[in-house]
């Protein structure tokens, strides 16, 4: 039983001042066959993935990429070897002594060193300032939020980051600006990597929204692979649909084209004499309005809004 937070260490017992098999120890020891592994997906909006024991294929996009992990037994946080270099577009930024990153789903940001995030913030500011005609200077700040129209994707360098594995193998961790720059609605877009503690860079959800990310405990390594779109879960995204007032029903046209016709499992009416009907569909809330005063088997046109279909009328 687990309320709050869920630690996953790598360590297979916390001594403080006691010792206690850690809940992955103990999942592995109760469970004769299970394999000391799990697997993490995460998603902007919509949840994720954890799979303990093994690795489901579908919450992949690519094969996986193994980065080993420090082994000693009384290491507490998954750390992997990085190259002192990243990229900011094509211009290298020399990190010097920071030559780890830390993979912590716990911590919403990518956290850069104080004195490589002086060197990235100019250097996108000068970027964007060439490319899209904004030259004030300090516009750009880690963490910040912009309330107003942001200048477009296409303006922003990546980011890129390499990871060294053995025989010096090397992963490149890229994250564009649609992965760094999280859009939280229409008009709200906020930058998803700030300062952090020390000479450590880490790996948070900004990161992990678009990797997903294997932790073999029994090899001591590492996998990194660009995540299937919605971690894979097959969810339908609903672009149109067509509402119906006789019976009640919803047409929703899925991603493949396909229709399904369902029943409402709840109805809504409010003053104005519409009403709503909300469809449950493999576990994904859709819903559907409709206005009364249609003639009854009135075709509506239905799109996709923050999740939520909306219907107008055509």
């Amino acid at each position: 039983h687990a309320d709050g937070i869920l630690g996953l260490s790598p360590r297979n017992e916390i001594c403080n001042p006691n010792c206690v098999e850690t809940v992955m120890a103990s999942l592995v020891t109760q469970n004769e066959g299970l394999d000391d592994v799990f697997a993490l997906c995460v998603t902007p909006k919509n949840g994720g993935v954890l799979a303990i024991g093994g690795v489901p294929d579908e919450i992949l996009a690519e094969p996986l990429t193994w980065i080993p992990y420090p082994a000693t037994p009384f290491y507490d946080f998954y750390d992997v070897s990085l190259s002192p270099t990243m990229f900011v577009g094509d211009i290298a930024v020399q990190m010097h002594n920071v030559t780890r990153a830390r993979v912590d789903s716990g911590e919403p940001d990518l956290l850069l060193p104080a004195f490589v995030l002086a060197q990235v913030e100019p250097l996108i500011e000068e970027n964007v300032c060439n490319a899209g005609g904004l030259c004030t200077s300090g516009w750009f700040r880690a963490g910040k939020c912009y309330e107003e129209s942001a200048p477009p994707f296409v303006y922003f360098p990546s980011l890129t980051f390499e990871l060294v594995g053995d025989d010096d193998q090397v992963l490149q961790i890229v994250l564009e600006p649609e992965v760094y720059l999280l859009n939280y609605s229409s008009e709200v877009l906020c930058v998803g990597f700030r300062e952090g503690d020390g000479d450590l860079i880490t790996f948070g959800d900004t990161v992990l929204a678009k990797y997903a990310t294997v932790y073999d405990r029994a090899q001591k390594r590492m996998g990194f692979a660009t995540a299937a779109a919605d971690c894979g879960r097959g969810t339908p995204v609903v672009d149109t649909c067509t509402c119906s007032m006789d019976p009640g029903l919803c047409l929703f046209e899925l991603d493949d084209g396909a229709c399904e016709e369902t029943e409402c499992s709840k109805m809504y009416c409010d003053l104005s004499g519409d009403f709503s009907c909300e469809v449950q569909q493999k576990d994904v809330l859709k819903r559907c309005s409709n206005d009364a005063s249609q003639e009854e088997g009135a075709t509506l046109c239905c799109t996709r809004e923050s999740g939520t279909v909306v219907v107008q009328k055509s």
